[in-house]
């Protein structure tokens, strides 16, 4: 799935910046500091690698070859994109 290639090329599918680069060195945003941000930021992370998942590479090919690049990202619906134009 895709989630496991970005991993393997990217090391991670989306970087948390408080928990890796803290942005205020004088104790705002600090790796054990928490703020309400923080919590939002790893519910995103969480987010994206459930929908990341659920995809592979050949269902996105499907999808681009039906002309159905809605499919791609989830949203449904037919493509106002004609199938011959997809990307190649």
């Amino acid at each position: 799935n895709l989630q496991q290639v970005l991993t393997a090329v990217e090391g991670n599918t989306f970087q948390v910046i408080c928990d890796h680069n803290p942005v205020d060195p004088e104790g705002r945003c600090q790796i054990g500091n928490s703020c309400s941000l923080k919590e939002v930021w790893h519910d995103l992370k969480n987010s994206i690698d459930k929908l990341l998942a659920t995809k592979t590479l050949a269902s996105m090919l499907t999808a681009v070859q039906r002309g159905n690049e809605a499919a791609l990202v989830g949203i449904g619906g037919a493509s106002s994109v004609p199938p011959n134009s997809a990307v190649r």
